[in-house]
């Protein structure tokens, strides 16, 4: 399969882009804190869950965390070096392709927290519909 060239990007859209995802992985992981500290409705719901269940949220919400803390800082990187390297709001200078590698490195981070936070909410709702059964 043929690889696709994107075209490159302006310094001032790529500064924008990794200040906008940065607060992605805040938002989201500031979720994932919230869905791991419920209170006392999630305890009681985690508490009377099956194990396996149990198990898999908390390996997920750690994992999630573990993935957008890797994302943010794969961001910050990025626009740290972009800085770095020159004026941040020039129009027309392209992207150096290092930093984009480490934009779309950050950017994969950020999908696998996002679908691992999907995976954590699941299985709390799926927790929190078998905890009465048991």
């Amino acid at each position: 399969m043929k690889k696709v060239r994107r075209p490159p990007l302006s310094r001032a859209f790529a500064h924008a882009n990794h200040i906008r995802w940065e607060k992605f992985c805040a938002y989201l992981g500031a979720g994932v804190g919230g869905l791991a500290l419920f209170g006392d409705v999630g305890k009681d719901v985690l508490a009377s869950a099956p194990y396996p269940a149990r198990a898999l949220f908390l390996t997920a919400v750690v994992t999630a965390g573990v993935f957008l803390g890797r994302a943010y800082f794969g961001y910050t990187e990025a626009d740290y070096r972009l800085t770095r390297e020159g004026d941040v709001h020039d129009e027309h200078s392209p992207t150096p392709e290092v930093i984009r590698k480490i934009a779309d490195q950050a950017h994969t981070f950020f999908i696998a927290g996002f679908l691992t936070a999907g995976v954590a909410a699941g299985v709390f709702i799926y927790a929190a519909w078998v905890a009465p059964l048991g």
